[in-house]
């Protein structure tokens, strides 16, 4: 059997963490997410002296105001990274600072990376609702941190002109796309798309860091409600 190149990129720990505090000013800023994140995952590979270890920070964009959140990162855990950066807007980012992380721990110019991110938009507007802040750690004087990537446009000039751009927008126009080039039915399509979701509901319902962990039945996904909200069409 080869033997194993020592440079092969391992993942050693991963962590997660969810929040809804009754109080909504008691919920935690996105950057204190991030470090207990990273703390959970230090836990789960049974060395806490990965995090100060971190040659490179690398942090999922979001929603929130920082302009370097791996170097904020790196100040909370008593890390001093070679780079600290940050992602372009996109679903495909978190798995595209993976391969960046793999490919420079393979060539050695890295030993140990932090991969992370967290989004409080939840939060933030319960607390609005509340009329109460969260406080947010600023670093408006900071060198933003590098960006991972190229940002590009999402849509076109003659989408954006017919109001196919938000997400919102366009995957509907997807999957009817899909659900004609099956020959469904509207009808079938949603029971069918209910159906799959129902399962997917079972499994959530098991898991602590679920967003939603009410067991619901297909037609209960299926059907509008006023806790059902359409979104799109």
């Amino acid at each position: 059997m080869p033997a194993v190149d020592p440079r092969t990129p391992v993942l050693v720990g991963a962590g997660q963490f969810m929040q809804k505090p009754a109080d909504p000013a008691a919920a935690l800023e996105p950057l204190a997410m991030m470090v207990t994140a990273l703390e959970a995952a230090a836990t789960d590979a049974g060395s806490t002296q990965l995090l100060s270890a971190a040659d490179v920070i690398r942090v999922v964009k979001g929603a929130w105001p920082y302009r370097n959140p791996g170097q904020l990162v790196a100040e909370r855990l008593g890390a001093t990274p070679k780079a600290t950066q940050i992602s372009t807007d996109g679903g495909n980012t978190p798995q595209s600072l993976v391969n960046a992380s793999c490919l420079d721990i393979l060539a050695g110019r890295a030993d140990v990376v932090l991969l992370v991110g967290a989004e409080g938009i939840w939060s933030r507007r319960r607390a609005k609702k509340a009329g109460v802040t969260i406080p947010y750690t600023a670093d408006a004087g900071a060198a933003p941190a590098e960006l991972l990537g190229h940002d590009v446009p999402m849509s076109s000039q003659v989408e954006v002109e017919r109001g196919v751009e938000m997400p919102v927008n366009v995957y509907p126009v997807f999957e009817n796309a899909l659900r004609a080039e099956r020959g469904e039915s509207i009808a079938a399509h949603r029971t069918r798309i209910a159906e799959l979701w129902s399962r997917f509901n079972a499994v959530a319902v098991q898991n602590p860091y679920a967003w939603l962990r009410t067991p619901l039945s297909a037609a209960e996904i299926r059907e509008a409600s006023p806790t059902n909200r359409m979104v799109g069409f």
